[in-house]
């Protein structure tokens, strides 16, 4: 993690921190998402975040000196946490969205219209104005999802991104198709 917001927006200046991806991940969740909101929408938001930096890692950084940085740029990353947050990464510890590609590119915004900018039906988010690219998920329309329809998280990545289902990966840089394990909702092991 590439902490951009310390130095140079042109250059790699500032510090770079190595960590593993779910202490990343609960240091994005609660710069991302509302830790008061439905604990299936903080799951999916811990999923989409992972994802989203493990597709970085994959390509070899989106930096030079870096995968990630701690602004919006990538996905904000700051030093505090969230209890809430913290047990959504803690339940989705190692699951990564993926597809026959390999890792999504699991971008979000919290506003994405309806339809979405890929054609992904969102009446949620009908007369709502597009705040953000309009790409993948909804972080508002996770909430709604949720709260308003009992929807969980595996239906909330599987909907924002066509063709996704889940893997458990204990090396995110390493995914592979073939390795793939397929879990249910609630599944552990």
């Amino acid at each position: 993690v590439w902490r951009r917001s310390e130095g140079s927006s042109s250059s790699c200046s500032g510090t770079v921190d190595v960590m593993n991806f779910d202490e990343y991940v609960r240091h994005v969740v609660p710069h991302e998402w509302y830790a008061s909101w439905h604990e299936e929408s903080l799951r999916s938001g811990a999923i989409a975040a992972r994802s989203y930096a493990a597709w970085w890692v994959a390509a070899g950084g989106k930096y030079d000196c870096a995968d990630v940085c701690d602004t919006s740029y990538t996905q904000n990353y700051g030093e505090s946490t969230d209890e809430r947050t913290d047990a959504a990464v803690a339940d989705t510890s190692g699951v990564l969205a993926v597809n026959d590609d390999g890792i999504v590119f699991a971008e979000y915004s919290a506003e994405n219209g309806d339809p979405t900018e890929y054609g992904v039906s969102e009446p949620h988010c009908t007369g709502e104005a597009r705040y953000g690219h309009g790409r993948g998920l909804c972080q508002w329309g996770s909430q709604r999802w949720a709260s308003e329809d009992g929807k969980t998280h595996d239906w909330i990545i599987a909907h924002y991104y066509p063709g996704a289902s889940l893997l458990l990966s204990l090396d995110a840089a390493r995914v592979d198709a073939e390795e793939r394990i397929e879990m249910r909702s609630g599944q552990r092991e």
